[in-house]
Parts: C-alpha cells; sequence; structure tokens
C-alpha cells in the first residue's frame, strides 16, 4: 500500500520498521482492503514462502515444499494457487476458525513499514509435521528453511527437525527475520541459529543480534558476520563455521564463507527512490 506518515501515526506505526499487529493496529489491514483504494495491491506470502517461491526457479521441478498452518479462507486459496504456478508443493494445515496471515505493507518514499497478523500460522501442530505423509518429506529435504517469525509459536516443530537434520546430517538455513525478535525471542534464535549450515539476515538485524550477544565492541557489518559464522554447533566439535549473508540495503551485501574465513562483497543493483 502506497500510504502516508499520517497513516503511520494513525494506526501508531513507526517509519521503516517491522512489527506484530498489536491492539492499535487490528483495524489497519480492513481499512486497507476498504473498496475503491488504487495503490493497494496483494502479493504472496509470507517470508519462507517467497524464498521457496523463489529458490524454485532455479531448481529441478518438484524441488521444494512448505508446510505451515492457514485458514479455510480465499487468502489461503491464492496462496496454493501461486505456489501451484510456481511448481512449490505445499502441505497446508487447514484451521476452519482463523483466518490466513497477513503482512500490511506500507511505503513512504523510499521507506516500507511492516505490520504482521499471525493468526492461524501460530496454530501449526507438531503433530501435523509428524504426520507420516508429512514426515516422508521431511525424509527426501536435503535442505530446510526457517525464519526466526516462527520460532515463539512453533519452536517444538522446529526442534523436531532440528533432531532430524543432526542425525541425518543435513542443513539448515535460518533468517534472523526482524530487530524486535532479537529483543523478544533472542534464546530461541540463538538456539535454532547455533544448528544452522547458512543464516541470513540484513544490516539492522545483524547489529540487533550482535548487542542481544553482548558483542558491544562493534557495529562492522563484516565482523559481526565472522562471529555469526564462528558460533559453535551443539555437539560437533570439528565445526568449520556457517555462511553468513547479510544485506545493507542499496549498499554491497555481505558474505562470510569459512572455509578460507573470508569476507565476499555482492553488489546490488540500484533501483531509484
Amino acid at each position: 500500500f502506497k500510504g502516508s506518515r499520517k497513516l503511520l501515526k494513525k494506526f501508531n506505526l513507526k517509519e521503516n520498521s517491522a512489527v506484530l499487529a498489536g491492539p492499535e493496529q487490528r483495524e489497519l489491514f480492513s481499512y486497507l482492503a476498504q473498496p475503491g483504494r488504487p495503490e493497494m495491491f496483494y502479493t504472496p506470502g509470507g517470508t519462507v514462502l517467497n524464498v521457496l517461491r523463489g529458490a524454485q526457479k532455479f531448481m529441478r521441478p518438484g524441488s521444494t515444499i512448505f508446510v505451515g498452518s492457514v485458514g479455510s479462507d480465499k487468502a489461503s486459496q491464492f496462496l496454493r494457487v501461486a505456489c501451484e504456478r510456481d511448481d512449490v508443493k505445499v502441505e497446508f494445515q487447514i484451521d476452519k476458525e482463523m483466518c490466513t496471515a497477513k503482512s500490511a505493507v506500507v511505503i513512504t518514499k523510499a521507506n516500507r513499514t511492516m505490520c504482521t497478523d499471525l493468526s492461524s500460522a501460530v496454530l501449526y501442530s507438531p503433530t501435523q509435521l509428524q504426520d507420516p505423509k508429512i514426515w516422508s518429506y521431511v525424509e527426501q529435504c536435503k535442505v530446510f528453511y526457517t525464519d526466526a517469525f516462527f520460532l515463539k509459536c512453533g519452536i517444538e516443530s522446529i526442534r523436531i527437525l532440528l533432531d532430524h537434520i543432526e542425525k541425518e546430517k543435513k542443513d539448515l538455513a535460518f533468517n534472523l527475520s526482524a530487530v524486535f525478535v532479537m529483543d523478544t525471542i533472542f534464546d530461541l534464535v540463538m538456539e535454532v541459529l547455533s544448528h544452522a549450515s547458512i543464516v541470513f539476515g540484513n544490516a539492522d538485524e545483524a547489529r540487533a543480534f550482535a548487542k542481544a550477544s553482548g558483542w558491544s565492541e562493534t557495529e562492522d557489518i563484516a565482523e559481526i558476520s565472522r562471529l555469526i559464522g564462528k558460533i559453535p554447533k551443539p555437539g560437533c566439535e570439528n565445526f568449520a563455521g556457517r555462511i553468513v549473508v547479510i544485506t545493507n540495503g542499496p549498499g554491497p551485501t555481505s558474505i562470510y564463507e569459512p572455509k578460507n574465513e573470508n569476507i565476499l562483497e555482492a553488489a546490488v543493483v540500484k533501483v531509484k527512490d
């Protein structure tokens, strides 16, 4: 939605932030969805699902599968159609009482403010993950991807996956997700990140992680990337380190490559404000 600072103030949102919807933001979604708003458009989400949709474009047909909880509504059908179009297999757990999770993204000039209502997403059950049909996909998968948003409601499911990943020597990719996550569930972030082979985040999230870790001596992204890369992996005495990818808006993306302990930089294509 192309909005204004006045709109953000109306719903007590700070420009360029990412937050979970509270009482003051509950009406934001219905407000934006009112008829006759040409500046409003819909796109599939959330973050993990979109990563799989992007990754699938570079992989053999049928290489990706997404599991998660959705509502029995038009939004879940919208997601299913998008995934089928992009060749991502989905196994939704469907809740008939709560709606599908949604995010409102308000654009003010070059700033993006995101407000998320998790709704049915918080209801994903470890029982569904361990269903024989779903677990057969788990056994076939070589790489797993999740983000920090899911940890508060889905840590039990993640721990089941971590046990499988460690036993079968598979890889976990993990996204830091948002600054506020470091302030609220840092212990869970650290628990899952320590098992990851690859970590993604942006510069603000990396600095928030560093602050929560007590690395007050540095705000340098390259150094933070290196420190994250060297966090020990539980039960692995000879852990060689993990790949860490930190984006920085229009600035170059920083990649920590553990084999030679190098920091690589990848320039990004700049767009107009």
